[in-house]
């Protein structure tokens, strides 16, 4: 979504405004946790990220939760959201991504559409598992893969989805101690590449090579998030702050 309002200012009506709304979703059955963020290149556009503890309460939030959520938050942004998109996660978690200031998370979204879109999925699964052994070895804090899922059936794995020529959408988030960590990885940790015989970077090996699949393009930014969860949001709502620690 994309919002020049103080939303994110707890002295401010728009900041008290969206703490009553997160901690709204504390009284969603199968909620576990809420990530929100402003870009660090667009710091107009927020990513908001809900955690689901079971795939039935995402889809339950979505059918008939998600419309009420929504509009609360037109009149404070100023702005509709985009449509929400659900992804199933795999990796370290997304706290290991959050929260601020000691963390900030580098997010890929990563669009394709190819001949044989299994092959392909499995293939940058493949690639971004050895990315991730080198990057947790250094100064990664945690990460997490996945796809996003069709909104319009119930069923996770829908053979329909994977048909040739439909758009798939690749996400990867990686939690860093800063960009800088991040820009100084991806330039210096080397890698022997057996295939061609010679070292390269292992975001040249590794992520490069799934960014090359992605024929329906690709963004990457990066998000200081903040996070509330189950563990503490009684302790967050009594929290004159919106921002770690409370």
């Amino acid at each position: 979504m994309s919002s020049t309002q103080t939303f994110d200012d707890p002295t401010s009506l728009a900041g008290q405004r969206w703490k009553s709304i997160i901690a709204s979703l504390g009284e969603t059955q199968g909620w576990f946790a809420v990530y929100w963020g402003r870009r660090v290149e667009q710091s107009n556009e927020v990513e908001v990220i809900i955690e689901w503890s079971l795939y039935a309460a995402a889809r339950t939030f979505l059918s008939d939760h998600y419309n009420t959520f929504e509009q609360s938050l037109v009149p404070l942004l100023q702005c509709s959201p985009q449509k929400p998109i659900l992804v199933q996660l795999n990796g370290s978690g997304l706290s290991n991504c959050a929260p601020a200031p000691d963390i900030v998370c580098s997010i890929y979204k990563i669009h394709y559409k190819c001949a044989r879109p299994v092959e392909h999925r499995h293939g940058m699964e493949v690639q971004f598992s050895f990315y991730a052994q080198s990057i947790i070895r250094e100064d990664a804090e945690g990460w997490s893969t996945g796809w996003a899922l069709p909104l319009s059936t119930t069923n996770q794995v829908d053979d329909s989805y994977w048909s040739e020529g439909r758009i798939k959408t690749f996400f990867i988030l990686i939690g860093w101690p800063s960009i800088g960590a991040e820009e100084t990885f991806n330039k210096t940790q080397k890698v022997y590449v057996p295939t061609l015989d010679k070292e390269m970077t292992s975001f040249e090996s590794y992520v490069q090579g799934i960014l090359n699949w992605a024929d329906g393009g690709w963004e990457n930014f990066h998000v200081p998030l903040e996070m509330v969860s189950t563990t503490n949001l009684q302790r967050w709502k009594k929290s004159k702050k919106l921002t770690w620690p409370y």
